[in-house]
């Protein structure tokens, strides 16, 4: 039980830093879309973008679903209700 509560820490923290991801991957895309419009990077160069954006929220999800899956079980360990958490 002990490494099941360490190991939704963990999840946490790299929630946290993939949320930081997500926000930076965004405003990346912001600067390129905008760089885009002026003529200053080609079109691939966005797509780059949308694709990084795209990765590091396909990768915040997984560790959601993960924390997720760890907390019902972490609830079902300790005595607590799994459902409606």
């Amino acid at each position: 039980m002990e490494s099941t509560y360490h190991d939704l820490r963990a999840l946490e923290e790299q929630e946290a830093a993939l949320e930081a991801a997500v926000k930076t991957a965004q405003d990346a895309l912001r600067v390129v879309e905008a760089q885009y419009k002026v003529g200053l990077v080609a079109r691939d160069k966005v797509r780059e973008a949308e694709a990084a954006l795209a990765e590091v929220q396909a990768s915040l999800y997984g560790i959601k679903c993960q924390h997720a899956a760890l907390l019902a079980t972490w609830r079902y360990l300790t005595g607590r209700p799994v459902a409606g958490m």
